[in-house]
């Protein structure tokens, strides 16, 4: 639109039309490819993904049984003459619940793209967690992150014990190959000889998530401010995994034990190549102290497995080499 088309949208009731929170996401623009930041913005696929106490809220509005439901339309889309529930959107909504005009309920499920946007920019930081706000877009952990790693970062405090917990235990199940909760510990694990082994059951050893003798797991930042998760095999020896919000997600979802198609393949390379890297610098540890459990004549093979409680355990297994004449 124009700017001398403006008043006559207004005085038609179609203000709607220039709906800004949209416009972040660059829909407003006809271009073959949108600037840069608007690719990044869209990235975050809010509009698209949403979450069932949402899409009720948006639908069933005033109708919804639930007390809590129509107070949150009220307040937060019955109010918005313009981008909210306008006359319009009233309109498409009842064609929606009755199922009578389909072309009226394909409009209205566009409309509701532009109502979850709305929302991502003006859910009071009270209702944030409650009506899961980051549920909005692909990284559903990034309040999380912004708020209690960012935030507990900057001033000076280390973020809480879970999140490390749960970071770990993603990394075991990609390390691993395993449906496993063991997030105590992180498993050094191959496959054989291969490292990047998609199931990998050889055991090398485990490094203590908590303080241990110079092991522990940590997120913290680097000497250029970067946060990274830093695994210490001892006191001079760490390897550090650069921290972004992206990593961040992928890693808590596969410790949930849920990984979106949003996700490309390019974050599981990452994480094998960071596991590479530990176990090299692991292995420079070992023999550095010289630890070895195998003799001339025998080899232990240790072995992993799940217990009834999908921790990870380890079990030996005794190789007798014997000569050939």
């Amino acid at each position: 639109m124009q700017c001398k088309d403006v008043p006559k949208l207004i005085e038609g009731g179609k203000a709607w039309y220039g709906n800004i929170y949209s416009n972040v996401f660059g829909n407003n623009l006809r271009r073959r490819r949108l600037p840069d930041i608007f690719e990044v913005l869209k990235g975050f696929g809010i509009g698209d993904e949403t979450s069932n106490r949402v899409d009720d809220l948006l639908i069933f509005g005033i109708d919804d049984p639930d007390e809590n439901q129509k107070l949150y339309f009220e307040c937060l889309v019955g109010e918005d003459e313009y981008y909210g529930a306008n006359k319009n959107y009233r309109t498409l909504q009842s064609a929606y619940i009755e199922g009578e005009d389909q072309d009226a309920a394909k409009e209205f499920l566009e409309a509701l793209v532009k109502q979850r946007q709305r929302l991502f920019f003006t859910i009071p930081d009270n209702d944030a967690e409650d009506l899961r706000l980051w549920e909005l877009s692909v990284f559903h952990y990034a309040g999380e992150y912004l708020d209690e790693v960012i935030g507990a970062l900057a001033k000076g405090n280390k973020p809480p014990s879970r999140i490390i917990s749960r970071l770990v235990r993603g990394l075991n199940r990609i390390f691993t190959g395993m449906l496993t909760s063991s997030d105590q510990y992180l498993w050094m694990a191959t496959s054989s000889s291969y490292s990047q082994s998609r199931i990998s059951i050889m055991v090398d050893g485990r490094i203590s998530v908590m303080p241990d003798r110079g092991e522990y797991v940590s997120i913290e930042y680097d000497e250029n401010d970067v946060i990274s998760l830093v695994v210490n095999i001892d006191l001079e020896a760490s390897v550090r995994l650069p921290l972004h919000l992206t990593r961040y997600e992928f890693l808590s979802r596969v410790a949930e034990g849920a990984l979106p198609s949003s996700f490309s393949r390019e974050c599981y390379e990452d994480i094998l190549s960071f596991k590479s890297r530990v176990l090299a610098r692991y292995k420079d540890v070992q023999e550095k102290y010289g630890t070895s459990l195998n003799t001339g004549d025998e080899m232990l093979l240790r072995l992993l497995d799940l217990d009834m409680r999908s921790q990870l355990i380890e079990r030996q297994v005794v190789v007798r080499l014997e000569g050939y004449d």
